[in-house]
């Protein structure tokens, strides 16, 4: 039997469980996905809990009811609804406020759910995260870095069980990664982002969701403050000023 989800939350344990499992190819896609009942007794749950969760699926895009032949695992594929760009077009000084602003606006709430429901294992899985980037750092691997960073902030939303918000972070995870890569190619940035996510994690042991949410806006403002533009900084110290006030 596949590893029991936890009956709290049982239905979007099970939504988050299965959507990983199509990203991994594990649920392959256009085949039909398997009976409600076999579910039910891979995971150890009710055949309504799977109903539901299906239901979510089926509104996510996920999986799709066929006549004639069963429910379809659908080849979810949210970053193709955005259009084309090249690889740094998307963070041109006009855009880079925009960006920054959705940025806060879903990973500050990623926190909040995170510091809600992590598990002592998710924190010790943020917390190697934090250990490969100390060695990344050490051996200036300047791309092994962004990757782990750009892992650390996936496990965040991961971490927060929405799948709603993790559906939206898939849309943007493109931009999402680029800016990453963009801010992680100074020094500087890697030695602090190293700082600030390990302070990050400890908000997020003691379960204060704002402390979390205040590290996060620190981090983003301290590297973006090495921003070419006089613009985007002046527009962004005025945005860091006005929301920590609220913090």
């Amino acid at each position: 039997m596949e590893s029991s989800v936890r009956k709290i939350s049982a239905v979007d344990e099970l939504v988050n469980i299965i959507t990983d499992k199509i990203h991994a190819g594990e649920f392959l896609i256009h085949h039909r996905f398997p009976p409600q009942k076999q579910m039910a007794t891979d995971y150890g749950v009710g055949v309504s809990t799977v109903r539901e969760a299906m239901s979510k699926l089926t509104t996510l895009g996920y999986l799709s009811a066929k006549q004639g032949v069963g429910t379809i695992v659908e080849n979810i594929n949210p970053v193709g609804m955005l259009p084309e760009r090249g690889k740094y077009v998307f963070l041109t000084s006009s855009k880079v406020f925009h960006f920054v602003e959705i940025r806060l606006c879903l990973e500050r709430f990623a926190l909040r759910l995170a510091a809600r429901e992590i598990t002592d294992e998710q924190l010790a899985t943020l917390e190697a995260h934090i250990a490969q980037q100390k060695m990344a750092y050490a051996k200036d691997d300047f791309s092994l870095f962004a990757n782990l960073d750009k892992a650390f902030h996936k496990e965040i939303f991961h971490i927060s069980r929405n799948p709603i918000l993790i559906q939206f972070f898939e849309i943007i995870k493109n931009e999402y990664f680029i800016f990453i890569e963009e801010i992680t190619s100074v020094e500087s940035v890697m030695h602090s982002a190293i700082s600030y996510h390990g302070h990050i994690i400890q908000a997020l042991r003691n379960r204060d969701p704002l402390a979390a949410e205040k590290i996060l806006f620190e981090h983003l403002w301290e590297a973006l403050k090495l921003s070419d533009s006089i613009y985007v900084q002046n527009r962004l110290e005025e945005l860091f000023e006005y929301e920590l006030k609220l913090l």
